[in-house]
């Protein structure tokens, strides 16, 4: 189909380090369709037909993307493979670069919070969050320290202002940070506690712009801790 009109690049974007399944589809720093998927059934069972929709919405077609945005993790052990799966195939099939894009940024850039600390959360299970801070200027997001796998007290012993949390970690553990942090913990409206498809397009077109493309061969997982003993253990 014809890509008239379009700004270019044209990019793709996935994210399954979650249970909501988050897809963009891109047109230099506009999106033009997004799709949150958010269900019971396992990734696997609905991705290849949402990206599909996706692109139908736009009316495009898979060779008609310049690449494919990647979120990485940290998050669900088999969420990241099935969806890092979908776009490593996809890139090699049709000869396209990958921007990986972490999970966490993802959710830092959305929750706002103008020069706020921002910690970003996703639960890890086994009472663990996946988390890491940031600090939004603009539209330039600073990372102030590694990503991690931590306690959510572990967690509440690196803060030392006032922040904005934000996450599934934020919302499965708000009775605790409430509890400890007092007026330190601001929590991020309830909308931006899952992963947002313009936010995995935003951080992907910036990074893009960069140049940082990558050849599918050399996408990988970002798990932080070792994946669990029993095959699917996790969604």
């Amino acid at each position: 189909m014809s890509t008239a009109g379009y700004q270019r690049p044209l990019l793709l974007g996935v994210d399954t380090a979650t249970e909501t399944l988050a897809l963009s589809l891109s047109a230099g720093s506009r999106v033009v369709t997004e799709l949150t998927v958010q269900t019971d059934r396992t990734h696997a069972t609905v991705i290849i037909d949402a990206i599909g929709h996706l692109l139908e919405l736009a009316k495009l077609e898979p060779g008609d993307i310049d690449g494919l945005i990647a979120g990485r993790g940290p998050g669900s052990f088999t969420g990241l493979r099935i969806g890092l799966a979908v776009v490593k195939g996809m890139a090699l099939a049709l000869s396209k670069p990958v921007v990986a894009v972490s999970s966490l940024a993802c959710l830092a850039l959305q929750a706002g919070g103008e020069g706020m600390p921002v910690w970003a959360m996703i639960d890890a299970r086994r009472k663990q969050v996946y988390c890491c801070s940031y600090r939004l200027s603009g539209y330039n997001l600073d990372q102030l320290n590694s990503e991690q796998v931590l306690s959510p007290r572990q967690l509440v012993d690196l803060v030392s202002e006032p922040c904005l949390l934000v996450g599934t970690g934020a919302i499965n553990y708000k009775g605790l940070f409430k509890k400890i942090l007092g007026n330190k913990a601001v929590f991020a409206p309830a909308v931006q506690h899952r992963i947002r498809p313009a936010s995995l397009a935003q951080l992907g077109w910036q990074k893009w712009q960069q140049g940082r493309q990558i050849d599918g061969h050399y996408l990988v997982p970002v798990y932080l801790r070792r994946p669990d003993a029993r095959p699917g253990s996790e969604k």
